[in-house]
C-alpha cells in the first residue's frame, strides 16, 4: 500500500491511533488495512472527532475490534458519564 507510513501509526502497543483521520474514506480504508494486519485494537479521543465514524466502520465491517478513547480532564462524575455513552453511542 503506497504511504502506508505516512497514513498509519501504530503504537508500541499494538493500537491503530486514529489522531488527525478525519476523512471516512482514508479512516476505513487505514483501519481495514490495519485489521487485517492484525491490529485489532483502535486509539481514538473526542478531540479527534472521528470516534462515531469509527463506530460506523467497525459496525458496517463487522471487524471485532477494541476501541479506546480518551476524555477531557474533569472531576465531575455526571460530565464523564455523558461523555462515555457519547463516545459509545451505536
Amino acid at each position: 500500500m503506497k504511504n502506508v507510513i505516512n497514513i498509519y501509526f501504530f503504537n508500541l502497543y499494538g493500537n491503530f491511533g486514529t489522531y488527525q483521520l478525519t476523512d471516512k474514506t482514508k479512516l476505513e480504508n487505514a483501519i481495514k488495512h490495519s485489521y487485517s494486519i492484525g491490529i485489532k485494537k483502535v486509539d481514538t479521543a473526542q478531540l479527534y472527532r472521528n470516534e462515531s465514524m469509527i463506530n460506523d466502520i467497525i459496525n458496517d465491517n463487522q471487524l471485532d475490534i477494541k476501541i479506546s478513547t480518551k476524555i477531557s480532564k474533569t472531576t465531575n462524575l455526571n460530565y464523564v458519564n455523558s461523555r462515555i455513552k457519547n463516545s459509545i453511542k451505536t
